[in-house]
């Protein structure tokens, strides 16, 4: 990190310098897409659309064929009314709601799902590319619009998981959290049994641990000292 991190981290300088700058890396993305139109295989499916309409840190990119007859329900819908249930869109902004607050804390989850699912849509392109050889002219466009609502079903359903997730983490926790890059002696009010680098570096809810910098691991129930 460097003192203009605007996330609070131990990295981060004055309230000042943490307002200095405007990251492009903040999740304000309303959408993005890449057009990838491929020079080795036939033109009926050569073109392929990349959407995201999530914050791309958080989210993945899709694949979609163009040459189809319908686009994916929910890649369709995404009026003022905020429906996640209905709308690929307002699925990814709740995402960076639950996520922005609490980044720290459960960016080990996000990053592991955008690589996940990111993974898959390469893997369905190969997939999509190799049995589009076989179709037919007459039948090639129905077969990639079914293709299309696959891939958007998959990144859908792993999207909905993340939440579900996300969600009972957050309601375990306590308002008055402690997250990554949080230094125990200044939250303590410089107490001076937190003066040795009780800054923390990780926490892991699989295993219920906090990590430090100065290589102390705490467990739940953990005492060390009078601390």
């Amino acid at each position: 990190g460097t003192p203009y991190d605007p996330m609070g981290t131990y990295a981060s300088g004055t309230p000042e310098e943490q307002r200095k700058f405007r990251s492009i890396a903040l999740d304000r993305n309303q959408s993005s897409c890449i057009l990838q139109i491929r020079n080795d295989v036939p033109a009926q499916y050569a073109a392929i659309q990349w959407i995201n309409f999530g914050f791309y840190c958080y989210s993945p990119y899709v694949p979609f064929f163009t040459n189809i007859s319908d686009t994916p329900t929910k890649y369709k819908y995404a009026t003022d009314d905020a429906q996640p249930d209905k709308s690929a869109y307002w699925l990814n902004k709740l995402l960076e709601v639950i996520v922005e607050p609490r980044y720290h804390e459960f960016i080990n989850e996000v990053n592991d799902f955008r690589d996940q699912c990111q993974s898959y849509g390469v893997g369905r392109v190969d997939t999509i590319t190799k049995t589009a050889q076989i179709q037919n002219s007459a039948n090639l466009i129905n077969y990639l619009t079914e293709q299309n609502m696959k891939t958007a079903n998959h990144i859908l359903n792993e999207t909905h998981e993340l939440i579900n997730q996300l969600l009972h983490e957050a309601l375990l926790n306590s308002k008055f959290q402690f997250e990554r890059g949080d230094n125990l002696y200044d939250k303590s009010n410089k107490l001076q049994e937190y003066k040795d680098r009780w800054v923390i570096t990780d926490i892991d809810a699989r295993d219920n641990s906090v990590r430090f910098e100065n290589g102390q691991t705490l467990y739940v129930g953990d005492v060390i000292g009078d601390m």
